[in-house]
């Protein structure tokens, strides 16, 4: 011992000597805190007042301060120029903890830098400087815990003795390993300890005042011999024999990016493999268990190259809980995404081999957490933006979905908002569309009393402000028959279908996938013939009471069971039009039944007025959707 500095930086511990050969000119402490003092002197009176601890009622140190010299052993460095360079590196712009080894129980927190360095004949000089936090801080050895407390061992038998540290980042570094008798065991500077003769002792270990033991016994029995045979994998039981009618437990791993392939054991010539190896699932472990070794053991393992695949990261003020560069083919990535604090995460995209896994691969906790998770089948691409008071534009469908789910949509939104989608398929007229429209909020909790699924009602609309219709159809076609089962809404919106499966040439299918993989239900009391009925459409068109807020054409009972929609109650726009001739407006399709002639609906003209029309004739119609 040289009195030397042990020094934590990077979460590598440094000896001033055993790594860098420095023996200080004196023996080295760590200067004490200066308490700060504040006296005053008061007029009229000897002495003066101390205020130091008016405001804390206890003292206030101020940063401990001071400098080491140090020897430096010329002979041990190929040159100075290489021990100053090799000691700067590892001590610029780095915060360490450092302790006295002659004092381990107590280290310090701070800056430690090369204040001086002179190069001379047999002993150049370095002076380290510190600033370190006043408070103390105490990191004694808890505990020791060995891999064994007991062992049974032949003559020339050996075993490697592992201690594991507690806390693993105490400054006490100088670990003793003695044996309670000479000439039973000899104990190596690696910790493997071999068997010499027969009789018992007891291996010690002791760090820092606490101590662990392990009880050895040597005796004669037979010797078996283990023989390993490894391609691309490794044994972690290190043992080279193991004792006659003792037991053997053995775990075979491979090396990195590579699968377990095949594992055999062989005791004493004998085919063991069955009883013997348990290979995991996920091939990245074998197990290996002999409950009574009557021979020698013959290990033969091989491991293959894995399928692993890059992981690809886009962040923008998301933080990830772990981000590994590369994935298992089949296994479960699981990552969780945290926005910056203050901001909300409105978008989180993940492809999974160029396919869109989004909508089942994340889920949201919070508008600030977002979790993916995910099945491995290629390349893995993970992108999350963040920003303070995203919009609705802004928003995935996916974090609306969310929005809407937890009932925030009210203090986020509005009536009239809107979000881009783009809209793409042949529609019932086989008119093929392919454009930008706007979704629109038509209202937030809208009508709750009756209505019941999508806390957020959109409509479609055009980049100008018009309702959009992308097609014209009837709303019966070889049957009469009101909303419920209406040619329209069953075949035309695509009701008879679902979202993750439309029907060829509906509207549904013309919305996006990863609209159409949040989109919810939405309960609808509609007057048909023989009073009002409730369906459940994924689709729907407005009524003549939610669109104008009075019935004219439509039976006046459906007032009690609808609300007039706050975008058009706010003054939002009842013109349509399509979107590949925007500036001719469009008669529309209302869902509400006429009163006044059986087979005929509601419509609002291209005026905005409002009529009735025979259902089999076709009209344009703008298209309502929840989430």
């Amino acid at each position: 011992m040289y009195h030397s500095v042990v020094i934590r930086v990077d979460d590598r511990f440094i000896n001033t000597y055993d790594d860098w050969h420095l023996i200080p000119s004196s023996r080295p402490v760590i200067a004490p805190p200066i308490e700060r003092t504040k006296f005053v002197t008061v007029g009229g009176r000897s002495g003066s007042l101390d205020y130091s601890q008016s405001l804390t009622h206890k003292p206030i140190f101020d940063n401990r301060t001071g400098k080491i010299e140090f020897y430096v052993e010329n002979d041990w460095w190929d040159n100075w120029e290489t021990a100053y360079t090799t000691i700067l590196d590892a001590l610029q712009g780095k915060r360490v903890e450092l302790a006295l080894e002659d004092n381990p129980a107590h280290c310090y927190k701070g800056l430690l830098w090369v204040n001086t360095w002179k190069s001379q004949k047999g002993n150049s000089t370095i002076t380290l400087e510190y600033n370190l936090q006043p408070d103390r801080i105490d990191r004694p050895v808890k505990q020791l815990v060995l891999n064994r407390t007991s062992v049974t061992l032949e003559k020339g038998m050996s075993f490697s003795l592992l201690v594991g540290i507690v806390p693993a980042d105490t400054f006490y570094r100088k670990l003793q390993v003695t044996t309670s008798q000479r000439g039973i065991v000899s104990i190596g500077d690696d910790g493997r300890i071999t068997a010499l003769k027969n009789g018992a002792c007891t291996i010690r270990a002791e760090l820092g005042g606490t101590v662990a033991e392990c009880a050895v016994r040597v005796q004669n029995y037979g010797l078996c011999k283990v023989e390993n045979e490894l391609a691309n994998c490794r044994n972690e039981n290190l043992d080279e024999a193991v004792l006659e009618e003792s037991s053997y437990t053995a775990k075979i791993i491979p090396d990195n990016e590579y699968d377990i392939s095949t594992v055999t054991v062989m005791m004493g010539g004998v085919d063991i493999t069955k009883s013997a190896v348990a290979i995991a699932d996920d091939k990245l472990s074998a197990s290996i268990h002999v409950e009574t070794v009557t021979g020698k053991i013959k290990i033969t393992a091989s491991a293959v190259q894995g399928k692993w695949y890059d992981v690809i990261y886009s962040l923008s003020n998301v933080t990830l809980d772990s981000a590994p560069k590369r994935a298992r083919a089949n296994d479960i990535l699981t990552i969780t995404g945290t926005a910056t604090s203050g901001m909300s995460i409105y978008n989180a995209v993940v492809t999974n081999r160029t396919e869109d896994v989004s909508a089942a691969g994340t889920s949201y906790t919070s508008l600030s957490e977002v979790k993916v998770e995910v099945t491995v089948k290629g390349t893995i691409s993970i992108k999350m933006d963040a920003k303070v008071d995203p919009t609705l534009n802004d928003f995935s469908w996916k974090a609306i979905d969310f929005i809407s789910s937890n009932k925030l949509a009210a203090s986020m939104f509005k009536a009239g908002d809107s979000k881009t989608i783009h809209v793409e398929g042949n529609c019932y007229d086989d008119a093929h569309y392919s454009t930008d429209l706007n979704a629109t909020i038509l209202g937030i909790e809208h009508n709750t009393r009756y209505e019941s699924g999508a806390g957020i009602h959109f409509i479609l609309k055009c980049p100008n402000g018009k309702l959009a219709t992308l097609s014209g159809g009837p709303m019966n076609n070889a049957t009469d028959g009101g909303w419920d089962m209406s040619y329209m809404r069953g075949t035309i919106l695509g009701n008879n279908g679902t979202p993750l499966e439309p029907l060829a040439r509906s509207q549904l299918g013309t919305l996006p996938a990863d609209l159409r993989a949040v989109m919810k239900p939405c309960v609808k009391y509609t007057r048909n013939t023989f009073g009002i009925d409730k369906t459940t459409d994924y689709l729907w068109l407005l009524s003549e009471y939610e669109m104008h807020g009075s019935t004219r054409y439509s039976y006046s009972d459906e007032a009690s069971y609808q609300r007039q929609y706050a975008y058009f109650a706010n003054g939002g726009s009842k013109y349509c039009a399509n979107p590949n001739s925007p500036d001719n407006n469009c008669t529309q399709w209302m869902r509400s039944k006429a009163s006044s002639n059986d087979g005929y609906f509601c419509r609002t003209n291209e005026d905005t007025g409002r009529g009735n029309y025979n259902g089999r004739n076709t009209l344009a119609f703008a298209v309502c959707f929840g989430v």
